[in-house]
């Protein structure tokens, strides 16, 4: 699959489940893709917030 199929494919989630616990290896998956995606003129001003525990 190449890239302009990946991005017409894509969806976003609109009805999400508060209530369920995201899975533990996910958070790590998803920061580990964002260390290594590009940036422009590989700059790297990264903030990133995980935030842990129950939504009040």
């Amino acid at each position: 699959m190449d890239f302009l199929e990946l991005s017409k494919a894509k969806s976003s989630e609109r009805n999400v489940d508060s209530t369920r616990p995201v899975e533990e290896e996910k958070p790590s998956k998803i920061l580990e893709a964002g260390k290594s995606a590009p940036t422009a003129g590989n700059h790297r001003p990264r903030h990133v917030y995980v935030p842990k525990g129950e939504i009040r």
